[in-house]
């Protein structure tokens, strides 16, 4: 289970560290919302997790996050800006995730530096043939 939580107001977004740590955007300072699917399925290793980009911060959220659900209300309106887009990723980084063994794929709460997003750029695969609302 992450250890924070995710709060919605209106058009801004706060996210919650288990350490009272906060942090606090809006819906006009994001630039990109990945939902992503991470696994493969051979190794039936599944789990979801949100990339929120806000300038020159990364939001590392996993589905199991308090809050989620409304996360992804918040989310829904962005489908037709092509701002929020659904991807798949074989693995993450062992540093994104919350457990670092092989099979533990969920990500961990996070906030990194949107330039880590590089890690993993050109191995997502866009899923275009799938609206997110789908996976909502």
């Amino acid at each position: 289970m992450p250890k924070g939580d995710i709060s919605i107001d209106g058009s801004r977004i706060t996210i919650v560290f288990s350490d009272g740590t906060r942090n606090t955007m809006t819906r006009a300072q994001l630039t990109k919302c990945y939902c992503l699917l991470v696994g493969h399925e051979i190794m039936a290793n599944d789990s979801v997790c949100y990339l929120l980009i806000f300038g020159k911060q990364l939001w590392v959220i996993p589905d199991s996050t308090v809050g989620v659900y409304h996360l992804k209300a918040w989310i829904k309106p962005l489908a037709c800006d092509d701002i929020a887009v659904v991807a798949q990723l074989d693995h993450l980084p062992f540093t994104w995730r919350a457990r670092r063994f092989f099979f533990g794929l969920e990500a961990k709460l996070a906030i990194k530096d949107s330039d880590t997003f590089s890690q993993i750029e050109s191995y997502i695969t866009i899923l275009h043939d799938v609206p997110i609302n789908d996976v909502l």
